[in-house]
């Protein structure tokens, strides 16, 4: 299946300027960085910068212009808590100097979204290229111990500060409530659907427990380091939701090879050190990976409404991921 790079919508004015530096180095002087190098973006959900000062390094990102900036500063401070509190390897999120964790910068009209973190030493790996065992029950210690802070959100001062997010139980109400725009778009896909949701449902009740989830942990958000570990990166889809709904994207990468050496046992196995029961998880693994497939296909129709991806692109994903979930829910 092709890779696709994706470029958020409107960022035409991301490339022109950001090339230029003028919006990153205005950026920056909000934070108090002084940079001796900016790179050139990444383009991604959002567009990263690599910033190299004197003595750190850090990604100025260029948040896309759905985010809102109470959404951003509730992401970077649940990240800069789980930071403190589990210890692991994530980004620090760096505050201006007005103590806030975003600034804006006006540019010739056009406003930007920015925040900062410290940059995370590693690359993403993949299955037969540097992701074995090892490095599958580190992810599931990582996941393990989001889920571990999350659940101890328990005063109402700590709840109330990741309550309300954007999109919270997005992906559980459409697995109750159905997802119209699948079945309009895609009608001959609605059987298929509606069976999925159904088992989907069982799921939902046997795994009743939630709170604050990562929602997109998969391999491409995972930095492997041979010394220091893996890393988490991007948290912008983290929402209340159920907890199982977060092992979707990883089991669907492992099973993308088949569960060679078994990388989906030991990401459990990692996850279960943690301090949680992972035996409801291994028993509904293929309706968990069929979830991710069906996410995949609500994916592109947005991505194809805002014409950012290609038909051709659009029907290539749907027919990938809607063979997959018949596989899947015929295991």
């Amino acid at each position: 299946m092709a890779v696709l790079v994706l470029v958020p919508a409107k960022l035409s004015i991301y490339v022109e300027k950001v090339y230029q530096t003028v919006v990153a180095e205005k950026a920056l002087l909000s934070f108090g960085v002084d940079a001796q190098h900016i790179s050139q973006p990444l383009f991604g959900s959002n567009a990263v910068v690599k910033v190299a000062s004197m003595h750190s390094e850090y990604a100025l990102r260029l948040h896309r212009a759905s985010r809102s900036p109470q959404r951003i500063d509730r992401d970077l401070a649940f990240v800069s808590a789980l930071r403190q509190q589990e210890g692991r390897r994530l980004p620090c999120p760096v505050k201006t100097i007005s103590g806030d964790y975003s600034c804006t910068v006006l540019q010739e009209g056009n406003e930007f979204r920015c925040s900062l973190l410290t940059w995370i030493k590693g690359e993403p790996r993949v299955p037969g290229h540097g992701f074995g065992v090892a490095s599958a029950r580190q992810a599931g210690g990582a996941l393990g111990a989001i889920h571990r802070y999350s659940q101890s959100l328990t005063s109402p001062s700590s709840a109330s500060s990741v309550a309300g997010m954007e999109g919270d139980f997005r992906l559980s109400r459409s697995v109750r409530e159905g997802d119209d725009a699948i079945v309009t778009l895609l009608p001959e896909l609605a059987p298929l659907i509606r069976a999925l949701r159904q088992r989907l449902e069982v799921v939902l009740d046997a795994m009743p427990e939630s709170g604050v989830i990562h929602g997109d942990f998969i391999l491409k958000n995972l930095l492997c380091h041979r010394t220091l570990g893996i890393g988490v990166l991007d948290f912008d889809d983290s929402i209340m939701e159920y907890y199982v709904l977060d092992f979707a994207g990883m089991l669907e990468n492992l099973d993308q090879v088949h569960n060679e050496g078994g990388l989906q046992t030991a990401f459990l196995e990692g996850y279960a050190s943690a301090g949680h029961d992972v035996a409801a998880v291994h028993e509904y693994r293929c309706e968990l990976i069929a979830l991710r497939h069906y996410a995949g296909i609500a994916w592109a129709i947005g991505m194809l409404s805002e014409q950012r991806i290609s038909k051709d692109y659009f029907d290539e994903v749907t027919q990938y991921r809607s063979a997959e979930i018949r596989r899947l829910l015929t295991v």
